[in-house]
């Protein structure tokens, strides 16, 4: 509602709402909001003079929510506890009010509450806004609160004159219980409904009963001093509990109602007092290791009689120790295993002493010597209880030097077979060698100082040799290396194979096995070192070529051939002949040179058709076949002969011209 006013007239309002809605024109309008929130409302007027005014209203609360909420547990026992939580839209413009339906009631938004009453409550939730205006959700019969039991017990007796004394627990709890948990007192405890118990020392007793129903609800009831037992009790301790022989141990004891006590020290030592004030503490000492369990019997007039639980015992340490390696006298710089052998009743420490001046605290160690030599071990084993539990062990190892071994073979190489002698010899001031052993590769064996050994195959070969000393006890091995070099297999071929003067330039090919370095030789004073030559004989004749060749620069092979240098070709044929019938180079012969025989002379055409076939060295071709004469063109010949200077034939082929 608009309470503008001005001395002149107001001729316009506006009205905004702040939720975003169109701005209303009337003076007094009504808004309806569809969103609870908090809001500021503005409105403008204007008079008929121009003059504006503005009022602005800010926070206006609109609430339109109505409560809820949620419960986390609606069954349970007496003294439950159920957390709620509230699930109002725009809680934070309300204010709310609880009631539990117990008489209990609650002003936050979220709360727990404990239900200590049982019954079926009903639980409401009212929202409260700032108008005043309030709204109520109930849930009628929420919670259901389940009745505990109610714990109750008695007893056949209350008090005993003298342990052990037997006691009968009768349960008389209200409610459906269906377990049972007792405690009596003397740290023992029981399930069943009405137990029997023994207590066995004197003493005033607590006694608690806990019991639980189908539906897990419970009760508890403790009675304070509820048993008592008469007669002598007490306790007793004594220090130190842990030690070596001799060992001395104070006892002290606290006692009531006691008028005799008897020590069992566990030894075999019992000690009887009348006079309480001196036997409350004693001291005893120990003189042999071993576990002990001392005990205190205590009695009094009536001849009660009560033995004091035992709770601990005495340990009396007596250390025994010995180690022992796999010798004491080692022929190498390697690595030693010690191995410890303690008997100890109690946790012990280690502490090695190498003789080297380095130490060690492992169980069983491994150690490495870097020098020959005699090192005095020593072990201390001891405990953390008593520092007269300590015992040191000693033990002497030997690391013997191995005496300077020299094996001298004649040679180590040669060509096989290669016998070869070795001298043996050894150098040692402390530890001579009695015995040597020579092993060779090929199986046999020898003991000689000077032996005599042939090796058969190439390639390297190991010889083996064992030296003994320490009378026999240390071994040292020794290696030397024979190199067996094998020999190799001279062989070499050339080309062309029928060589003549006109073409003397020979290519020599090797064909030796295993070679390494060639020496040639070419029969006319001339050689080269290369592996496969090239060489022009300067006259026609027969040479002998040597070649050597070596696989090493000691083992060697040689071949010599003969090589047949023909003063020209054997045979030779004509390039270009013309049979035109004018008595010249009118037929194609073979020119004749040193020819033992012809074996096969045979003309073909471009087509490879045979046209002249003869053995005859004086028949010629007369360019013509079955009585036709041919082309002018190339015609290919070829040629078998047996030269003169060898046992092979030997093949030639070419070409010719046939020109008309």
């Amino acid at each position: 509602m608009s309470k503008s006013y001005s001395t002149s007239t107001i001729i316009s309002h506006e009205w905004d709402f702040g939720d975003g809605t169109p701005v209303e024109t009337t003076p007094n309008p009504v808004h309806t909001y569809t969103a609870a929130g908090t809001y500021d409302i503005r409105l403008i007027v204007n008079d008929d003079i121009g003059c504006v005014d503005t009022l602005l209203s800010p926070d206006k609360i609109v609430t339109l929510s109505f409560p809820d909420f949620t419960v986390d547990e609606t069954y349970f026992c007496e003294g439950g506890q159920a957390e709620f939580t509230n699930t109002t839209p725009d809680s934070k413009y309300l204010n709310f009010l609880w009631d539990y339906g117990d008489g209990g009631t609650d002003a936050v938004p979220d709360t727990t509450h404990n239900f200590l009453n049982y019954g079926i409550h009903d639980v409401s939730l009212t929202a409260i806004d700032t108008n005043a205006c309030n709204f109520t959700k109930v849930y009628p019969g929420l919670i259901s609160v389940l009745k505990n039991p109610t714990c109750a017990f008695s007893t056949d007796t209350l008090n005993g004159d003298c342990p052990p004394v037997p006691i009968t627990f009768i349960d008389s709890s209200i409610g459906s219980v269906e377990c049972w948990f007792w405690w009596f007192g003397d740290s023992q405890a029981s399930i069943i409904q009405n137990p029997y118990h023994i207590y066995t020392y004197s003493d005033t007793f607590d006694v608690q009963l806990a019991v639980r129903d189908s539906f897990g609800c419970k009760d508890t009831l403790l009675k304070p001093k509820y048993i008592r037992v008469s007669g002598p009790h007490g306790t007793f301790d004594f220090s130190p509990d842990t030690g070596c022989y001799p060992f001395a141990v104070n006892f002290n004891a606290k006692v009531v109602d006691t008028d005799y006590m008897i020590w069992g020290l566990g030894d075999g030592t019992v000690d009887f007092f009348e006079d309480v004030q001196s036997g409350d503490s004693l001291s005893h000492e120990y003189s042999y290791s071993g576990t002990f369990s001392p005990s205190l019997i205590l009695k009094d007039l009536n001849e009660c009689v009560f033995i004091i639980p035992q709770k601990k015992y005495l340990v009396v340490e007596k250390i025994t120790a010995s180690f022992s390696n796999p010798d004491d006298a080692l022929c190498t710089l390697d690595s030693v295993t010690f191995n410890e052998a303690v008997n100890s009743l109690l946790f012990v420490n280690l502490l090695w002493d190498f003789g080297d001046s380095l130490t060690d605290s492992i169980s069983n160690p491994m150690h490495y010597y870097s020098n020959y030599g005699s090192y005095l071990v020593r072990l201390t084993i001891s405990n953390n209880f008593d520092s007269a539990c300590t015992i040191t062990v000693i033990d002497t190892i030997d690391l013997i030097r191995p005496p300077v071994i020299n094996v001298k073979p004649s040679g180590s190489s040669g060509c096989i077979p290669l016998t070869i002698d070795l001298q043996y010899s050894s150098v040692s001031t402390n530890n001579p060698v009695s015995s040597w052993e020579w092993i060779f590769s090929d199986n046999t064996t020898d003991t000689g100082k000077v032996v005599y050994h042939t090796f058969q195959n190439a390639g390297t070969d190991t010889v083996h040799v064992i030296s003994y000393y320490k009378d026999g006890f240390c071994s040292k091995d020794t290696f030397i290396v024979i190199n067996g070099l094998g020999w190799p297999q001279a062989d070499f071929s050339y080309n062309p194979r029928e060589p003549s003067i006109q073409d003397a330039a020979i290519q020599f090919l090797d064909q030796s096995v295993s070679a390494e370095r060639w020496q040639w030789d070419f029969g006319t004073g001339d050689t080269s070192n290369a592996k496969d030559p090239e060489y022009i004989y300067p006259n026609n004749g027969t040479y002998k070529v040597r070649l050597i060749v070596f696989s090493n620069e000691v083992c060697a092979d040689t071949v010599i051939r003969d090589v047949y240098i023909s003063p020209s070709d054997l045979i030779e044929v004509p390039n270009v002949f013309s049979p035109n019938a004018d008595g010249r180079n009118d037929v194609l012969y073979l020119i004749n040179i040193g020819i033992a025989e012809l074996l096969d002379f045979r003309i073909y055409n471009y087509w490879g058709e045979l046209l002249f076939e003869t053995t005859d060295m004086k028949e010629g071709w007369d360019g013509t076949y079955k009585g036709k004469a041919q082309a002018s063109a190339t015609y290919v010949y070829y040629i078998t002969v047996q030269p003169t200077h060898s046992e092979k034939p030997m093949f030639m082929k070419g070409n010719f011209t046939l020109i008309r």
